[in-house]
This record gives C-alpha cells, sequence and structure tokens, in this order.
C-alpha cells in the first residue's frame, strides 16, 4: 500500500508531511543547500525577510524586476533568458515537493501562491521558498483524513485535479504571468520547466522508495535542474515499463493542464529517460551547454 496505515496519533506531532520534510532534509544533507526552508513552513516570528508569492507576482513588483536583472547581469544574459533561469528555480522548488509527496505515500503538500513565501537571493538557487502554513492533500482512507490542515480527495484523479488548480492554475499561472509581463519569455517554455520539476520529484523519491526504483541504475538527479521533463510514455519494445517512469507518466497525467505533451518519458534498458519538449536556453550561456533533458540536439553542446 502507499499509506502509512499507522493512525495519526502514532505519529506524535510529525504531521502528514513528516516523511516527506525527512526525505527533504536528507536530500539537503547529501547535496547541500535547497531552494526549500527546512520544514517548509516558516514560523509568523521567523517571518522577517520573506515577501509573499502574491506581493512577488504582483503588477509592478520591483523585487521581481530586480531579480531578472540581477541575473540578467550574473548570467550575461538577455531579459528573457534570465526569466527562464529564474522560473527554472522557482517552478522547481515549488513543484519539486508536490511530486515528491505524491511519490512517497499521496500526501501532497499545496502551495498556494497566498501561504506562500518567498526569500530572495543573490546567487544560485536565486529564491528560497516556504509556506506560512501548508495545507495537505490526502486520499480517503489516509490516516490523516479528516484531520487539520487536510483537505481529502476520493481518489488519484482528484488530487490530480487539486494540484493543477492549486500550483499550476492559481499559483504558477500567476507568477508566469508576471514574467511575461517584464520579459518576452515563452510561456510553453516555462510550463516545461515545470513538467521536468515534476518527474525530478519522482526520481528523488525512487531513491527511497524501493517500489519505485528503476529496474536499472540511472544517474541520480542533481539537486536542482539540469533538465526538463513531462508526461508522453514510450516504452521500447525491448524494455518492460520502469515503475519510476510509469509514477512520472501517472502524475503527469493526472496533473495535465499546461504541463501536458511537454516532456516524454521512456523506459530504456538503461532506465528511464526524461525529454524535454522546451528549451530552458541554457545553451545560449557560454560554459552552460545543453541539458541532459533538453529537446536540443547534444551535438550543438
Amino acid at each position: 500500500t502507499l499509506l502509512d496505515a499507522r493512525p495519526p496519533e502514532l505519529f506524535g506531532d510529525a504531521g502528514p508531511l513528516s516523511p516527506l520534510t525527512e526525505a527533504l532534509a536528507e536530500l539537503a544533507r547529501e547535496r547541500g543547500s535547497l531552494g526549500l526552508h527546512p520544514g517548509l513552513v516558516v514560523d509568523s516570528a521567523e517571518a522577517t525577510g520573506w515577501l509573499s508569492a502574491s506581493r512577488l507576482a504582483a503588477p509592478g513588483s520591483q523585487v521581481l524586476s530586480g531579480l531578472l536583472a540581477a541575473t540578467a547581469e550574473r548570467c550575461s544574459a538577455p531579459s528573457h533568458v534570465a526569466a527562464a533561469f529564474v522560473w527554472k528555480s522557482y517552478g522547481f522548488w515549488t513543484a519539486m515537493p508536490v511530486a515528491l509527496g505524491w511519490a512517497l505515500n499521496r500526501r501532497v503538500p499545496l502551495p498556494s501562491i497566498h501561504d506562500t513565501i518567498v526569500r530572495v537571493l543573490d546567487e544560485a538557487p536565486n529564491v528560497v521558498l516556504a509556506a506560512r502554513a501548508m495545507t495537505t492533500a490526502v486520499l480517503a482512507g489516509d490516516p490523516y483524513a479528516g484531520t487539520p490542515g487536510t483537505v481529502t480527495v476520493p481518489d488519484e484523479a482528484a488530487l490530480g485535479t487539486l494540484v493543477r488548480r492549486v500550483l499550476l492554475e492559481e499559483h504558477h499561472a500567476a507568477m508566469i504571468a508576471a514574467l511575461g509581463r517584464l520579459t518576452r519569455v515563452s510561456n510553453r517554455g516555462l510550463w516545461g520547466s515545470v513538467a521536468e520539476a515534476l518527474t525530478y520529484g519522482i526520481r528523488f523519491a525512487a531513491t527511497a522508495t524501493p517500489r519505485l526504483r528503476p529496474t536499472s541504475p540511472t544517474t541520480a538527479p542533481s539537486a536542482a535542474p539540469t533538465t526538463a521533463a513531462s508526461p508522453t510514455a514510450a516504452t521500447t519494445a525491448a524494455s518492460p515499463a520502469d515503475p519510476m517512469g510509469t509514477e512520472m507518466r501517472n502524475l503527469l497525467a493526472r496533473v495535465g493542464g499546461p504541463v501536458t505533451g511537454l516532456v516524454e518519458v521512456h523506459d530504456t534498458a538503461e532506465g528511464v529517460d526524461v525529454r524535454r519538449r522546451t528549451c530552458c536556453f541554457a545553451i545560449t550561456v557560454p560554459g552552460l551547454g545543453v541539458c541532459d533533458s533538453c529537446c536540443v540536439p547534444r551535438d550543438r553542446s
């Protein structure tokens, strides 16, 4: 079963997101600092220096325009490339924990734009994200169903729909619109980075969840995205379906909406290969080259 059958009282004060935050803490120990606040939620007494995501996305946001300008200068890149880089970080760190929670136990954090808070950095990962409060979506039958701070949905289809509404249609769409007011960056390319982030969450989960471990060794993902991924499938005739690839395709299909069709997930003899159908413009910056999952042929690097 995906769900931990122990009753909530046996978790003490850990809460439904405890497995997720523990996995993120382990990731931070292995790979260095993440673009996420430890534990995800910031107590109101610690909120000094944080900006609400809704304010960051508001028309005329000087913080966002300043972040784009600083990124453009640091990377010697035009504004639309800077926007793609900023978004690759922001989109990744808002979407990856959602996918990780989905893969671990179907307990999914819902980062509302109204509850998400941001700390802007002068260097990569550009932003650190947290929440004033975090609602967790759980399936009916989960021991935490009906407990404070959770919303219960009947099945995976409803869970994917809820993720699409809260994360993509309300939160990400507002931030993408804000970037579009300041630059001529492609919306499709930005959504491709979100699709990538969702598959990375599954990859991270596979290191801790035996049922998702690939049938063949694959390269572990870096702590920040260097590739992109999304939903169409393709299992080669010689390769059985990989459980990790199956989970990626399932999540992307359930979420749907603007990430539909922006990546292909292939099961190969070597493991799962994710191929993005969009470009994040890293190839245009000297020294970065082609991302592992980029649509640009490798001979262009």
